[in-house]
């Protein structure tokens, strides 16, 4: 399965158009006033616009396009004139963001992920297929402050694993060193008693 199109609800297709024109996408179907397609400028995904005559109540459609050179593409659309909600910026789950809404109010994120995307330090590990003496490890540098969001990040993996998938919590070390380096010890054992594994982590504060 590979999720390769969307469609969103717009008022008036012509003038998203021109806005997603400006963003990089490129026209392919036009059939104004009722529908519009792109396709991105890389890869082979399609995005498309469909005429409706209301909105989605509440937070509407969330959109993520991921950009390589972020920063530099979004100094571009500020040059043609598109009006961004937040400008590029690190986030705890280490994607880097801006914000924008269509004229539609469609929520777009502009990011970029690299690998993180697909295959983050606290992605989820089927525990049931772990075999004696296997682990799962992590080790990263924040800026402070970010350290905490990634404890939170990685005790509610270790929660998934003990709470959704049955495995059982054999015992947890925790060590701080001079509140510059944390690290975690998780010894978990899977559902069915025969297979345990370690979850470790360590982070680390930036000077900066």
């Amino acid at each position: 399965m590979n999720l390769n199109q969307i469609t969103v609800p717009v008022l008036d297709v012509a003038c998203s158009i021109e806005f997603y024109e400006k963003l990089g996408l490129k026209l392919i179907v036009k059939s104004v006033p009722d529908y519009a397609r792109f396709v991105c400028p890389n890869g082979n995904s399609t995005f498309s616009l469909h005429a409706t005559e209301q909105l989605p109540i509440g937070n509407g459609i969330w959109i993520y396009f991921e950009v390589d050179d972020l920063d530099n593409y979004v100094q571009s659309l500020i040059k043609k004139g598109i009006v961004l909600e937040k400008l590029p910026a690190d986030k705890p789950w280490l994607w880097r963001e801006a914000r924008l809404k269509d004229p539609d109010g469609n929520q777009l994120i502009l990011y970029f992920a690299g690998t993180i995307r697909i295959n983050p330090p606290w992605k989820f590990n089927d525990c049931k297929c772990c075999c004696d003496g296997c682990f799962w490890n992590s080790f990263f540098i924040f800026p402070k402050g970010n350290s905490e969001l990634f404890r939170d990040f990685f005790w509610c993996s270790v929660h998934n694993l003990t709470a959704n998938n049955g495995c059982t919590v054999l015992w947890v070390y925790n060590n701080e060193l001079d509140g510059q380096n944390r690290f975690n010890w998780w010894h978990l054992c899977t559902p069915t008693g025969n297979g345990q594994f370690y979850a470790f982590c360590c982070w680390r504060f930036s000077p900066y």
